[in-house]
């Protein structure tokens, strides 16, 4: 199994489902298009066939939630483009963030893979500390890491670096210098909880032991406590320097 095929949603999200307690992940509804409607003709602006019938069942997942919903396709929700495109607000939306998750899927991860599954997911109720890449809400994040079923080490997700360019306060305004430093400890200092990570490494160790393979898994921060939200390949997922690594994060 490739490590594309491995990230898909559709190959850990069952294990997330069989393992976590309702809550600890988002609702989720998998969708796929009807057969023979290749999405990827998108791209050249045609309508494959199929299209609507694929659209109403995006719809009717999106209905089981309520508006904004978040969309993604098998491999990704393309959430670091402008908008983003997986926070849906309304039905009209629907294939416009479909074409646009395609487009980035195609053009950053070089691979038509995984567009015959797509996943319906509630938005999960949060607090921004502030928005980056044009439009996402940044909350405290933990990426989780376990090889051979044993947890190695975690860390918070976002660098300083990939969100000091776009950062914007809640209302829009930009962020710089001492208020960008203030923001980011904030996330550290949420992401550094001793007793919360001990029991993201004991849920993460249980839902890998479904599975084969060396891991990430992503937790975020919510308004009703930490959640899991993504799992990928680990060999194909971004790791910080050990440096930059908090001992919390790597002691057993």
């Amino acid at each position: 199994m490739t490590g594309d095929e491995r990230t898909a949603l559709s190959h850990w999200f069952p294990a997330v489902e069989r393992v976590l307690p309702a809550g600890r992940y988002p609702g989720t509804v998998i969708v796929s298009p009807p057969e023979g409607c290749r999405l990827l003709r998108l791209l050249d602006g045609d309508e494959p066939p199929g299209l609507d019938e694929f659209e109403l069942r995006l719809a009717e997942a999106a209905k089981s939630f309520g508006y904004p919903v978040f969309l993604r396709s098998d491999l990704t929700s393309a959430k670091h483009e402008p908008g983003p495109p997986c926070i849906v607000r309304g039905e009209k939306a629907l294939m416009r963030s479909v074409a646009d998750i395609i487009e980035y899927q195609v053009t950053n991860l070089i691979t038509p893979l995984g567009l015959d599954c797509w996943a319906v997911r509630e938005l999960l109720p949060i607090t921004p500390s502030f928005y980056a890449f044009g439009g996402l809400p940044i909350v405290p994040e933990v990426r989780v890491m376990v090889r051979n079923g044993r947890f190695e080490r975690s860390f918070p997700y976002w660098p300083a670096k990939a969100l000091a360019e776009t950062a914007r306060r809640v209302n829009g305004d930009p962020m710089r210098g001492g208020r960008f430093t203030l923001a980011m400890a904030a996330l550290k200092l949420a992401a550094n909880d001793a007793r919360q990570l001990r029991e993201m490494r004991e849920l993460s160790e249980a839902v890998c032991t479904e599975l084969d393979g060396d891991w990430s898994i992503d937790w975020m921060k919510t308004d009703r406590g930490w959640v899991l939200i993504d799992m990928a390949d680990a060999d194909s997922s971004w790791v910080p320097e050990m440096d930059d690594v908090a001992p919390s994060h790597v002691s057993a």
